[in-house]
């Protein structure tokens, strides 16, 4: 007797008892196995008996439901999962921001160091060649754009005698004129203007010359012949920068004082106390060092942040625009805040 018909005695006997049996045992009167009704009956009770447990009402309606529906507890612990998430990167992008300031700052003080250190091991190997390209910056910085700076301390050197000394006369202020004037014009406004047009001029121009010469990859062919970049084309710069900042300060302060104290003595109705003479007088040898020492920290400031963002472009030429924007932006702030550093310790002592 085949497994069909014994499962067919088993359910008439159970059906005589008057007990019942699970659906998926009640099956269909047993046929010849060799026919083909018996064959697609047997393959009926076979998958009916691999089917598992009957489907219920609830099973079917649920399967029709989206997953937060079926398991509302998952989804809550999904939805705390993804606020976490989303927190998480709110807080790593504002820890980010937070840092960059610092991150900056670190990678300027190491382009410094790293050229210093560059050349303490190169020792006197290629420094004719070094102080040949110090000498060509110092050239761009401060001889090229003498003209240039110098009429421009001259008109604000005049334009401040002149309305200093209208505003000072009437009151009795005019023998205060030239104290006033000369560290004024010398120590703070000459000094920060000629840091501003530093910071527009030389700064982008370095940061483009090293961004270029990246890109063209002249820096890593240098680097493969055996030059170390940092004793032979950053440390040059700083040099050049630092001394041409600090001349061009001085000079610019001089041709200034003298230029505008001309021009306002020609000009009517102006204090016979404006004189070159007492002008010289009212400046001290500390304000004639400070005066160089911001000139230097302009220049060097410069040349650390165009160095910097010169050695970083990467890719395209469309990074060199970015990247002197970037030394623009970030060497003017820093002009300023040093400006603001010298002021207070000139006139806080």
């Amino acid at each position: 007797m085949n497994a069909n018909a014994r499962a067919w005695s088993a359910s008439l006997r159970a059906t005589e008892k008057g007990s019942s049996l699970p659906g998926d045992l009640i099956l269909e009167a047993p046929s010849a196995p060799w026919t083909r009704e018996g064959a697609r009956r047997g393959s009926r009770g076979v998958q009916a008996a691999h089917a598992g447990p009957p489907r219920t009402l609830a099973t079917a309606k649920s399967r029709g439901r989206r997953p937060e529906e079926r398991h509302p507890g998952r989804s809550t612990n999904l939805a705390r999962g993804s606020d976490l998430r989303a927190h998480a990167a709110v807080l790593a992008a504002l820890g980010r921001l937070a840092l960059r300031p610092f991150d900056d700052a670190f990678s300027t003080l190491a382009v410094p160091y790293f050229a210093a250190k560059a050349r303490i091991i190169e020792g006197r190997r290629g420094l004719r060649l070094s102080l040949s390209v110090a000498l060509r910056q110092v050239y761009f910085t401060a001889v090229e754009p003498l003209p240039v700076f110098a009429l421009i301390a001259v008109v604000v050197s005049a334009v401040l005698l002149i309305a200093g000394s209208r505003l000072m006369e009437p009151q009795g202020l005019a023998p205060m004129l030239p104290a006033l004037m000369a560290p004024l014009l010398v120590r703070e406004l000459i000094p920060l203007l000629v840091g501003l047009v530093l910071v527009a001029r030389t700064g982008t121009a370095v940061t483009a010359e090293i961004g270029t010469l990246r890109l063209t990859h002249e820096l890593e062919a240098l680097e493969v012949a055996g030059v170390n970049i940092d004793a032979f084309v950053v440390l040059p710069r700083l040099v050049g920068l630092t001394a041409g900042g600090a001349a061009l300060v001085l000079v610019t302060g001089l041709i200034g004082l003298v230029g505008g104290t001309f021009l306002a003595e020609n000009f009517p109705r102006v204090a016979r106390v404006v004189s070159l003479e007492r002008l010289l007088e009212a400046l001290s040898a500390a304000s004639v060092a400070t005066t160089a020492l911001k000139g230097a920290s302009f220049g060097f400031l410069v040349a650390c942040i165009a160095c910097r963002h010169g050695l970083g472009v990467r890719g395209s030429a469309r990074e060199i625009p970015v990247a002197g924007a970037r030394t623009t932006l970030q060497a003017t702030l820093l002009c300023l805040v040093v400006d603001a550093l010298f002021t207070l310790g000139s006139f806080g002592s």
